[in-house]
């Protein structure tokens, strides 16, 4: 394997593990999860914005995006839950 591929895993992996580790270790984590959650959305919605612009989307990806939305959602509100 490739150096930069290979620390690009190893350093996903380290980051994955620190949030988690911050998250058992706070003291409300469904806080905490929401709002990781919102600086990730708050970070990466100007990317979006910029892609869509240049790429387009269409209408009937909206649903599907949504109903992404409320999985991931769900999910880390259960994964907070889990962590009490």
């Amino acid at each position: 394997m490739e150096f930069t591929p290979f620390m690009l895993v190893v350093a996903s992996a380290f980051f994955h593990a620190l949030w988690n580790l911050m998250a058992k270790g706070s003291a409300d984590k469904v806080a905490y999860m929401w709002l990781m959650n919102l600086t990730s959305l708050l970070t990466t919605l100007p990317v979006f914005f910029l892609l869509l612009s240049d790429w387009g989307l269409p209408i009937t990806a909206v649903p599907y995006m949504l109903v992404s939305g409320l999985a991931e959602a769900l999910y880390f509100f259960s994964l907070g839950k889990a962590y009490e």
